[in-house]
């Protein structure tokens, strides 16, 4: 009995330590470059910052200012992964200066959780708030197009052991001026339940739909039947048309 009571000890430990390393915030925002009026602007929260994220303008009202010019940043949808992450998209309500700078602001936040909302300045080597100079010039009106099919290539299933690593990678090709998400939608098929996130594909035009240890848009089931579709959206919220379904299994079970 004393065993048993160890064992169960140790592994709400081990569980506990698993939950305070995953549970880490990291904030990511994109873009990176100029931004306009048109422009989007994608910020991503991983572990316990996915929480923060999903209050962005309930909370914690946030907004671009240069000087004394403030623009209210309008949220345009908020999607909320299956595991510790959450991404809201924004668009400012106005027109920005031309050639100014422009950093995000978040209001009522305390000192600890400003610092997630930082990036190294190079210029002023130190941590500063994300910005970026705004340029009305560059306005894609164009709609992203698919050049092929999406094809599923293979899935990836890796279990460590702080938990286990799923995706199912797919190869995508498309054309656009610009910045482009992939809009996914993963349908259950034994639940009847969907659910849709924006990714970012990888520089070969890879797509990696799934979870890793601490963190995921999409959680799978073992055994678990599913299809999935794509569209493409780019930074100026340019939208092309649904891919057809992709069906595919989970081949893994339970250990």
């Amino acid at each position: 009995m004393k065993y048993q009571y160890l064992i169960v000890v140790l592994g709400l430990i081990i569980h506990s330590n698993l939950l305070a390393k995953c549970g880490a915030c990291k904030v990511l925002v994109t873009p990176k470059d100029e931004i306009n009026q048109n422009t989007m602007i994608m910020i991503e929260g991983h572990g316990l910052c996915s929480k923060l994220v999903e209050k962005l303008n309930v909370k914690h009202p946030i907004y671009l200012e240069t000087d004394k010019h403030r623009v209210k940043l309008k949220v345009l949808q908020i999607n909320k992964g299956m595991f510790l992450k959450s991404q809201v998209l924004l668009k400012p309500t106005s027109r920005l200066l031309d050639g100014k700078i422009y950093s995000l602001k978040i209001d009522n936040l305390d000192e600890n959780k400003k610092q997630y909302f930082l990036k190294w300045n190079d210029q002023k080597e130190k941590f500063t708030n994300f910005f970026w100079k705004a340029s009305n010039k560059k306005l894609d009106k164009q709609k992203p197009k698919w050049e092929t099919k999406p094809k599923l290539l293979n899935i990836h299933n890796a279990t460590f052991g702080c938990g286990r690593n799923v995706h199912v990678v797919f190869d995508l090709k498309f054309k656009d001026k610009s910045n482009v998400f992939i809009k996914t939608e993963l349908y259950n098929l034994k639940t009847k339940k969907s659910k849709i996130y924006l990714l970012t594909p990888t520089m070969d035009s890879k797509l990696y739909v799934g979870y890793s240890k601490c963190s995921g848009e999409f959680k799978f089931e073992d055994n678990g039947k599913y299809k999935i579709r794509f569209s493409l959206i780019d930074i100026f919220g340019n939208t092309s048309d649904w891919s057809d379904w992709i069906e595919f299994k989970t081949p893994f079970k339970n250990k």
